[in-house]
């Protein structure tokens, strides 16, 4: 992931890691409004892909469980 753009394709329950010195772990999460944003694991902060140190790399979909 190098662009914010290519985080909105991705679905909900996708989880991304930073890949810069201190990494940070992020899922990607719906609200009941339908809004879709990245929450970090016990942080209760909502994020924007702008938000997220770029690049990133993918670390699990939805679809590859199984």
């Amino acid at each position: 992931m190098n662009a914010p753009s290519e985080f909105e394709a991705l679905p909900v329950g996708t989880v991304v890691r930073e890949l810069d010195d201190a990494p940070s772990v992020f899922e990607k999460v719906a609200h009941e409004e339908g809004e879709t944003g990245w929450e970090m694991p016990g942080d209760l902060h909502w994020y924007t892909p702008g938000e997220i140190t770029l690049p990133a790399t993918v670390l699990f979909t939805p679809g590859d469980a199984g």
